[in-house]
């Protein structure tokens, strides 16, 4: 009875230890899994996040680009509206010009004119 005895100990003994193996293995697989799990979610997360930081990157270098075109169309406008007042002012100055010299005109013709009355009268 004795032996007996040990010997179902023995066999009670190894199947508790392989129960409690095979519950560690669960354990270690279910960890292992939640560990995947994480893992993956950890990677979904930084290609999000690269792929976000790649569009707003694009994004930013599509405003500069927008940027300096606007900069660029709005200097030519610049330029193209000093150019046009320029060319008024030249062609205001030219209109002085000219009025001022029929002015002069006029008024050389109309002292002259008053000098010749004035002969007339004189001679008169």
């Amino acid at each position: 009875a004795n032996v007996a005895e040990v010997a179902a100990a023995k066999m009670q003994h190894q199947t508790e230890v392989q129960e409690m193996l095979k519950q560690l293995q669960e354990k270690d697989d279910t960890h292992k899994k939640e560990q995947n799990k994480l893992l993956e979610t950890l990677n979904q997360l930084q290609e999000n996040f690269d792929t976000a930081t790649k569009d707003s990157d694009k994004q930013m270098m599509l405003k500069d680009k927008e940027l300096a075109s606007a900069k660029e169309m709005h200097q030519s406008e610049l330029a193209q509206l000093e150019e046009k007042s320029l060319k008024q002012e030249k062609a205001l100055q030219e209109e002085l010009l000219s009025l001022k010299q029929e002015l002069e005109g006029a008024v050389n013709a109309s002292n002259h004119e008053k000098e010749r009355l004035q002969k007339l009268r004189d001679e008169d």
